[in-house]
């Protein structure tokens, strides 16, 4: 029998404790990687279990696993680092959210391909004894005894040395702009009532499995108090209980550095005839929205806190704030940042996804060919990086959508909406490019679902609303949500023009003029902008007339043929 002499354990761990650890990660639906990965962690242990401790080569993952050919060249090929990076992460991810319920853990070492299982609880038990010395760095009497008398003078070269690395580094950092990463939080819930406990902690476990779907926070477990590697930046406060009929989660996000509290809440579900997991699946989504989407109080924190040159997270949320019809120079600044982003991590799925979305953004409906073609080659990128991302696949989405491949973009979007279904901006788009092809009643059920939480509701389900008021011929609706709407939406400025000249308003003409004194061409690039989000004939066609009504001189714009 082969034993591995893990680290913190006293005893070796046998080849059935490995593989039974083994078979329950791969078993268990919340460690969420893709079958691919699967493969790999499976074929690794394969090797490990047949007495190959030092582990196995990236060539042979690459054929043995990956399907790539003989010839197979890792310095042109970056696939296994990739698919190995993302394993990682995911294993990373679960044991910090679950790692509290288990007592081994597998981990794939940096440097090389092999597996290691870990005793969990011996090692955090050591880690606890030694982490006082360890934070302060205090090595042993003898060992620090004997260093410094053999190596005092190497010592001092090297710290003559790492002063003047400080004082570049420090010249370096007044230039460079800074890498910001994803807030680091922490969750705890409780319940006041104790036959509530069991039902809340299922609602928490939820919650972390649907944060983690979001990829834009950092989720810290309890068990990791004693890592000291990184500092806490939010916590969550929540708190389940009982009252008048209804189960209620009130919640409370706090940020760490500021000692204040950003946001706080109560979510309530009515408890009539609910089963605990109808009622934690009604609950999650929305607790889930509050926190990671990226107009949640804690990413706008972050943002806030940024520089606007920071590159990294910070760059990643900017972009996503963006209104789809902005500034070029507002936009010249987000793909700057987005490029910079990408220099320095050109693995970033993340970072891909979001370029390959801000380029296809248009202010006037014409259309960059090459910018285009570099959108959909970014997003199959990001995809690559990440299968199960659905801010990769979202992008993938949206560049298909745009590239004019209609079909491969509604297939898509299903498969983005099925690896996270509560992402209030997925659903969102989705929704746009089902309305605007004609798909009026999935389009109006998926924006039921963004509009869970009203504070993060994204403004391309308000955009979809109000062109569903305006073909339906609620006038006096759409003015009331383009009241509600980010004002420098062009489309959203059309259509309450539109509408208001369906009316026969008089403050039709007034608010057509002020726009048209800064763009002469408002109507036309309007016509554009609908041939462009391909938008079906006869609602083109509507949207013109109201505006062709609104204008003073009578001039007409006609939409002929399909687009």
């Amino acid at each position: 029998m082969k034993a591995d002499l893990a680290e913190g354990s006293d005893a070796p761990i046998s080849d059935a404790v490995a593989q039974s650890t083994l078979d329950d990660l791969l078993a268990d639906t919340r460690f969420r990687v893709t079958e691919r990965g699967k493969s790999i962690i499976k074929y690794i242990a394969s090797h490990y279990f047949s007495g190959s401790l030092d582990g196995i080569k990236g060539y042979n993952i690459a054929i043995d696993v990956l399907g790539r050919p003989a010839s197979f060249d890792p310095s042109n090929d970056p696939i296994v680092r990739i698919e190995l990076s993302r394993l990682r992460t995911a294993l990373f991810q679960y044991y910090e959210a679950y790692g509290h319920e288990l007592h081994m853990a597998v981990d794939i070492p940096r440097g090389k391909y092999t597996i290691t299982f870990t005793n969990r609880e011996k090692h955090l038990e050591r880690t606890g004894i030694n982490s006082d010395a360890e934070v302060q760095g205090l090595p042993t009497h003898s060992v620090q005894t004997e260093h410094y008398r053999l190596k005092f003078n190497s010592n001092l070269i090297l710290s003559l040395a790492a002063v003047l690395a400080l004082v570049l580094v420090v010249i370096n950092l007044r230039s460079t702009p800074l890498g910001t990463t994803k807030p680091l939080i922490n969750i705890n819930m409780h319940a006041n009532d104790q036959n509530l406990r069991d039902e809340a902690n299922q609602i928490r476990d939820a919650l972390i499995t649907a944060l983690t779907q979001y990829n834009t926070l950092t989720i810290q477990s309890s068990n990791f108090e004693n890592d000291n590697t990184r500092a806490l930046n939010y916590e969550i406060e929540m708190k389940y209980y009982q009252d008048d009929g209804k189960k209620s989660v009130w919640w409370a996000v706090r940020d760490v550095d500021l000692s204040e509290i950003l946001q706080s809440g109560i979510d309530s579900v009515p408890e009539q005839s609910q089963s605990a997991s109808s009622i934690r699946e009604a609950i999650v989504p929305v607790l889930a929205a509050h926190f990671a989407t990226s107009r949640s109080a804690i990413n706008l924190s972050e943002l806030k806190k940024s520089d606007p040159h920071d590159v990294g997270n910070a760059c990643l949320l900017r972009a996503e704030q963006i209104p789809r019809t902005i500034i070029p120079s507002s936009m010249r600044d987000v793909l700057n940042c987005l490029e910079r982003t990408l220099q320095s991590n050109p693995d970033d799925s993340d970072a891909n996804a979001a370029l390959a979305q801000a380029l296809l953004f248009s202010a006037d409906g014409k259309i960059d060919t090459v910018a285009m073609e570099r959108s959909r080659e970014l997003a199959r990128r990001a995809v690559r990086i990440s299968p199960q991302s659905d801010r990769a696949l979202t992008a993938m989405m949206l560049s298909q959508f745009y590239s004019g491949k209609v079909d491969a973009a509604i297939d898509i979007g299903r498969k983005a909406l099925s690896n996270n279904p509560n992402n209030p901006t997925t659903l969102g788009l989705f929704a746009w490019i089902l309305f605007t092809t004609g798909n009026w009643e999935k389009a109006i059920e998926l924006t039921k679902s963004a509009e869970r939480v009203t504070s993060v509701t994204p403004p391309s389900v308000q955009l979809v609303l109000a062109f569903d008021a305006y073909r339906q011929g609620d006038w006096s609706r759409v003015a009331s949500l383009a009241q509600q709407t980010n004002g420098e939406e062009k489309l959203i400025t059309a259509l309450h023009i539109a509408a208001l000249g369906q009316l026969g308003s008089p403050d039709a003409l007034i608010q057509l003029n002020d726009v048209q004194s800064d763009n002469p061409d408002f109507i036309s690039q309007i016509n554009m902008l609908l041939a462009y989000e391909r938008m079906v004939v006869p609602l083109r066609q509507q949207l013109l007339q109201g505006l062709n009504k609104a204008s003073a001189d009578g001039s007409r714009i006609v939409v002929s043929g399909a687009i």
